[in-house]
């Protein structure tokens, strides 16, 4: 456990958190987009 940990530390130090952060938004926004379409069709389609 103590090897993992310290292996997923070193990546994270290597990734700046601008890249994770956009890497996050990449993607949650399809997910999100997705949603709100099926959303969308529930609603306007009966």
């Amino acid at each position: 456990m103590n090897q993992f940990s310290a292996a997923a530390r070193s990546q994270q130090g290597f990734k700046p958190l601008s890249y994770s952060a956009i890497g996050r938004i990449l993607i949650v926004t399809p997910m999100v987009v997705l949603l709100w379409l099926a959303i969308y069709w529930a609603v306007l389609l009966p």
